[in-house]
C-alpha cells in the first residue's frame, strides 16, 4: 500500500467540468432499526447480530446486504440440522464454521435447474463438505435461499418506495427540464444477487413497482435493465 504522505491530492489531477446542478445524497440506512423498534427480527437475525463484530448496529445492513445474507443462510441451515431437519442432522466442520456459506451460493442455488439441483448439490457436498445429500435437503436448501432473498427485496424496496414517495409528495426534482432533477435509484451493489436470479427477478421487481408510485416507473425500468446485466 502505497504510504499516504506520498499520494497526490485531488488538485494535481484533472478533474471533469461540474455544473453544480448534480447531487448523491447517501441516505445511510444501513443503521435503521437498530433500536428494535421499526420492524422485527427473527431469532436468526439476532444471534447473526450478536456474534458479528459490530452488535446492536447496521441492523438494516445485516437483513438485506451481500455480506450478511449468506451467513443468515448458514445459521438456518444449522438450526435445521440441530432439529434433524436437514442432511440427516450431521452438519460439516465447513458448514459450522460462520461466514463459510458465501453470499454467492445463494444465487447458485436459487438459479438452479429445478430438476436435478445440481449446482446446489456441487454446493453442499463439494464446497461445505456435508456428505451425501438427498433431494429434498437440496430443495430445503434452495427455499431458504428464496426466502432470505425474498425477505430483503421487500426491505430494500420498501425503503426505495419511501424515498421515492418523499420526492413525488413534496414535488423534489421531479421536472427533467430543471436543474437539479433526481433520478432516485437505491441499489446495494452487494445487493445484485437478488435481481440476478432469472426466475425470481421479474417477480421481485413487480413487488417494488407495486410499492413507487406510477409516475416513477423510470425507475423500475433502470434496475431492470440493471438487473439483465
Amino acid at each position: 500500500m502505497e504510504n499516504i504522505t506520498k499520494l497526490h491530492t485531488a488538485t494535481n489531477h484533472e478533474r471533469p467540468p461540474y455544473d453544480g446542478n448534480d447531487m448523491i445524497i447517501n441516505t445511510e440506512w444501513c443503521n435503521f432499526g437498530s433500536k428494535k423498534k421499526h420492524f422485527p427480527a427473527t431469532w436468526f437475525d439476532r444471534k447473526l447480530d450478536r456474534e458479528s463484530n459490530n452488535p446492536n448496529v447496521h441492523i438494516f445492513e445485516k437483513m438485506t446486504t451481500g455480506i450478511y445474507l449468506g451467513e443468515l443462510v448458514r445459521i438456518v441451515l444449522i438450526h435445521l440440522v440441530d432439529n434433524e431437519m436437514l442432511f440427516g442432522g450431521v452438519s460439516s466442520e465447513v458448514l459450522n464454521t460462520p461466514y463459510s456459506f458465501d453470499t454467492s451460493y445463494m444465487y447458485v442455488c436459487e438459479n438452479d435447474d429445478i430438476q436435478s439441483l445440481d449446482g446446489t448439490r456441487v454446493i453442499l457436498e463439494d464446497m461445505l463438505k456435508v456428505g451425501a445429500t438427498t433431494m429434498a435437503d437440496r430443495e430445503i436448501v434452495r427455499k431458504v435461499c428464496e426466502i432470505i432473498g425474498e425477505r430483503a427485496t421487500m426491505l430494500v424496496g420498501a425503503g426505495t418506495a419511501s424515498v421515492v414517495q418523499y420526492m413525488v409528495e413534496h414535488g423534489i426534482g421531479m421536472d427533467p427540464d430543471s436543474p437539479g432533477f433526481a433520478i432516485c435509484m437505491c441499489i446495494n451493489l452487494m445487493l445484485t444477487i437478488i435481481f440476478q436470479s432469472s426466475h425470481r427477478c421479474t417477480d421481485r421487481l413487480t413487488f417494488i413497482q407495486l410499492l413507487v408510485v406510477t409516475s416513477m416507473k423510470i425507475i423500475l425500468h433502470s434496475i431492470h435493465e440493471f438487473a439483465k446485466r
